[in-house]
């Protein structure tokens, strides 16, 4: 955990009064720049609850306006609130360790019609993945828009899958080449070891609309 980093992080000075669609004062972009940049690294080193609002005030830049600014403070606040969140990583025999993906999109809630998306990595026991109960430990997460717009949530799902599946390699690359050392030329074999996708008989389960 990071506890107390968030102490000395302040809010950015909004006037009650000021409009939402008024912009934000020079003043005002610097002060959210350093927020903004704070909430980043400490998002990516454990606050993963914050990951998508932080990703939702860079968006803003470089014209934030009064409704991003409060956005950003109401990121703060949620970082201050869950001060000292801990993440804890257990232990899993070498024999039984394996990676499981979770990856969810919206559609077109991002700025400039852009779609939100979002991945997690876990290390888990392999008995996780034929559904059993195990132990389950988060490894990398990212929350971001999409590059391309995209019409359907079938077609961000899609892309969320696709980004969050390179990451999920990456981080199988880099156990076994940390264990037993990788053969890029030939690596299949050795990251299909430790994941498989499950998915019914001719069937595919999403939430899509």
């Amino acid at each position: 955990h990071q506890k107390g980093y968030t102490d000395e992080l302040k809010p950015i000075p909004v006037a009650k009064s000021a409009r939402e669609d008024e912009v934000a004062t020079e003043k005002q972009v610097s002060a959210a720049r350093g927020l903004m940049g704070s909430l980043q690294w400490l998002t990516t080193q454990t606050r993963l609850d914050i990951g998508a609002q932080t990703s939702f005030g860079q968006q803003a830049f470089p014209r934030p306006l009064v409704k991003d600014l409060r956005m950003m403070n109401n990121a703060l606040r949620r970082a201050k609130q869950f001060d000292g969140l801990a993440l804890t990583i257990r232990p899993i025999e070498k024999d039984q360790i394996a990676f499981l993906l979770h990856t969810d999109a919206s559609l077109a809630n991002a700025k400039r019609k852009h779609t939100q998306a979002g991945y997690m990595v876990a290390a888990v026991e392999k008995k996780v993945l034929d559904n059993q109960q195990g132990w389950w430990s988060p490894q990398s997460w990212r929350s971001g828009h999409l590059k391309r717009v995209v019409a359907s949530t079938m077609a961000s799902e899609s892309q969320a899958l696709t980004r969050g599946l390179r990451e999920l390699e990456w981080t199988i690359c880099l156990w076994v080449d940390i264990d037993e050392g990788l053969d890029v030329q030939d690596r299949n074999p050795q990251v299909s070891k430790f994941s498989k996708m499950v998915v019914p008989p001719n069937a595919a389960v999403t939430d899509c609309k």
